[in-house]
Formats: C-alpha cells, structure tokens, sequence
C-alpha cells in the first residue's frame, strides 16, 4: 500500500475521474480506500491506464529524441527479423 501522503496525493490528482465513474471510498487510518466495481474498475483502466500508456507510446513516436531514435531502430531491428522467417 502507498504511504499516507503518496496515497493522498494519487487520490487527490484523480479525484475527478473517481467522481465521474462514481467509485466509492473509504477514509481509513493512513489510506484512502477505493471500492470499484468491476465495470468502474475497466472504465478507469481504458479511460485513465491505457490513455496514459498511449501517451507514452505517441511520445516514443512523434518526439524528436534518443527514446525515438530507439524506438526506430528497434523496430527497424524487428522488420528485417520478420523478413528473415518468410
């Protein structure tokens, strides 16, 4: 479980998402307890989770830098092994 503050601040910075999904919570001593469904559990994942890694992926993609460069050449990397299996 995350530390008091870092578990107050996740909270804190998500809180409109886990308002607008109407997830429950709990204050208990040191943490704030969040009670998904399980639709509210996948809805935050694709809305929140997956939108955040995708950043990730668009960043590697379309940010002139050494990650992106990376990202290239791994891929590069990738082509030719494929064409090697053909």
């Amino acid at each position: 479980m995350l530390g008091s503050r870092e578990n107050e601040r996740y909270f804190e910075s998500h809180v409109e998402i886990f308002e607008w999904l109407r997830v429950s919570r709990d204050n208990v001593p040191g943490a704030i307890l969040c009670r998904f469904t399980e639709a509210q559990a996948r809805a935050f994942m694709l809305l929140h989770v997956f939108m955040h890694e995708l950043g990730h992926h668009f960043d590697r993609i379309k940010l002139p830098s050494v990650v992106a460069s990376e990202a290239r050449i791994t891929l590069s990397l990738s082509q030719e092994a494929a064409m090697t299996l053909e």
